[in-house]
């Protein structure tokens, strides 16, 4: 069911409890990540004033990228996790967007964890950007994936790690679907 920035925002503001000031802060973070094209939407018709509508999947990609966006993440690496959350990894053989397979696991009452790691690249002098959401139960990787981790481990250093407890955010975003 498409939604809006402003019905998000005051979705989590109900379930946060916020003061004003949170509550405008929280509301202008929403507004950002939409209007500045982080995750998807659609402009409705409907609506003369050009309302941005955001389907499910984009919606709980906003929620998540809230935390990010408190931490002073740019708006480039704010999209960067947007479309890794939104897009399925081909190459890895996920036939669905890791953030409807975050939703489904929230919805079954799963622990879900949204990693986000700064890696140095030595070979190419460069810092990388690695989305993966972790999903309590989930199988170990296969040994394709061992070996091209131990090499990645091997050859970056990471600088920075950031996790963000996905699931307390999409059960807030979820709350008021199941009632």
């Amino acid at each position: 069911m498409p939604t809006t920035s402003v019905k998000l925002a005051n979705r989590i503001c109900r379930h946060l409890g916020l003061d004003e000031d949170a509550k405008q802060r929280l509301h202008r973070t929403f507004r950002n990540i939409v209007t500045r094209e982080i995750v998807p939407g659609t402009v409705d018709p409907d609506d003369a004033r050009g309302t941005i509508q955001l389907d499910d999947d984009a919606a709980a990609t906003a929620v998540l990228l809230v935390p990010l966006a408190d931490m002073a993440v740019d708006a480039r690496g704010l999209r960067e996790v947007s479309q890794a959350l939104l897009r399925a990894d081909h190459l890895t053989g996920e036939k669905e967007p890791p953030i409807e397979r975050a939703i489904a696991a929230t919805r079954a009452g799963k622990s879900v964890m949204l990693l986000v790691e700064l890696r140095w690249v030595e070979s190419s002098a460069v810092a990388s950007r690695k989305v993966r959401l972790v999903i309590e139960g989930d199988a170990e990787a296969p040994e394709a994936k061992r070996i091209a981790k131990a090499w990645r481990d091997a050859f970056t250093l990471e600088l920075a790690r950031i996790e963000v407890p996905a699931s307390t955010w999409l059960r807030m975003y979820l709350a008021d679907d199941a009632a």
